[in-house]
C-alpha cells in the first residue's frame, strides 16, 4: 500500500517518466546488491547479514532446555454458578 501511494506521489510530482527512470534505477541497484553479495559469500569473504544470523541467541529454548524446565501452576478460578 505504501508502495502504491510512494509510486503516485512521486509520479505526480516528477511526472510519469522520471518516476519510471528512478524505478529502472532502483532495480538495477538492487540486482547489482545481490550479485556483489553473492560473490562475496562464495569468494570467501563475509556477509554481514549471515554474520548477525550466527551470533544472535535462538528464540526458541533446545531441546535439553525446554525437559524439564517447565513448571505447570494450576490457577485458581471463581466456580460457575
Amino acid at each position: 500500500m505504501l508502495a502504491s501511494v510512494l509510486g503516485m506521489a512521486l509520479s505526480i510530482a516528477f511526472g510519469i517518466a522520471s518516476t519510471y527512470a528512478i524505478g529502472v534505477i532502483f532495480y538495477a541497484v538492487c540486482a547489482t546488491m545481490i550479485v556483489a553479495s553473492r560473490v562475496l559469500v562464495r569468494s570467501g569473504g563475509t556477509d554481514v547479514a549471515l554474520e548477525t544470523i550466527a551470533v544472535a541467541p535462538p528464540i526458541q529454548p533446545t531441546l535439553g532446555e525446554s525437559v524439564g524446565t517447565a513448571v505447570s501452576v494450576p490457577h485458581e478460578t471463581e466456580p460457575m454458578l
